[in-house]
């Protein structure tokens, strides 16, 4: 039977402190049965890790830094970041990237944060979730110089165009759809998630933020998952089932060594 992976959550967002338990509970209820939480900088590493151990081959975390946070960026700061990169319950890098939109964080910082965390990728053999906003050349840019990823790639909350999701996708990086793939005024999402290599995406939340259509401007979630699958089977013109099947087939072989998937 097909389930659900969502590739990018951040659960331990204290917007989750009442309720935590609940939220995981039902979600798992609804099919969505693996979460990747993701983190944004060394805190927020730490509560990803700790919520991993909480709740084993359900929850697994990240190490990463986002662009908004580059200015944390410390040779201290990062050897931990190294550390914890080691941990069992890791299953990738990020995320990371470039965000030029409202980010008091200078490009120039940004860029020199980025190409530090995916080198240690590279390094310690593991996937990177990439955060990109206004910046697509320059992202693009500093990826040539990594290329190609062995570990591979998830280019999370994705809003390029077509031509750009190709370039990614014939660089062995897959591309991530969320809440936003159901909004009215998403054509160019849509586009992308009608036509792209089905090999090549994913399902995520990015939760707490971009609640899917019916449940907009509200705290989103991973049980909304099967409504953004919902949204992809319709304009693929396939059941859900089979984009359960795919996108959780790409998850695994991305994120996942045998023995830490359930599928």
């Amino acid at each position: 039977m097909s389930y659900f992976i969502d590739t990018h959550a951040h659960l331990n967002f204290p917007r989750f402190d009442n309720d935590r338990e609940t939220v995981i509970q039902t979600f798992q209820a609804l099919g969505v049965k693996q979460v990747i939480n993701v983190a944004t900088n060394l805190d927020t590493t730490i509560d990803c890790i700790d919520l991993a151990r909480k709740y084993p081959d359900e929850i697994f975390a990240t190490v990463g830094l986002h662009p908004h946070y580059a200015n944390e960026h410390t040779e201290e700061s990062f050897k931990q970041m190294v550390n914890y990169a080691k941990e069992s319950v890791v299953v990738g890098i990020g995320e990371i990237g470039l965000d030029y939109f409202r980010n008091p964080v200078s490009p120039d910082v940004q860029k020199k944060v980025f190409c530090s965390y995916l080198s240690l990728a590279v390094d310690v053999d593991l996937p990177v979730i990439i955060h990109c906003r206004d910046a697509f050349e320059d992202c693009k840019n500093i990826l040539k110089d990594f290329l190609p990823l062995k570990a591979g790639g998830e280019f999370h909350c994705y809003t390029g165009d077509l031509n750009f999701a190709k370039w990614l996708v014939s660089q062995g990086i897959m591309v991530a759809f969320n809440g936003i793939v159901t909004y009215k005024n998403a054509p160019d999402m849509q586009e992308v998630a009608s036509l792209i290599d089905s090999n090549y995406f994913l399902l995520e939340t990015d939760c707490p933020y971009l609640a899917p259509q019916s449940k907009r401007s509200q705290r989103n979630d991973p049980s909304n998952i099967p409504e953004i699958a919902s949204k992809i089977a319709q304009l693929r013109g396939v059941t859900i089932d089979e984009i359960a099947r795919l996108t959780t087939a790409n998850a695994k072989r991305l994120f996942f060594k045998t023995e830490k998937s359930i599928g």
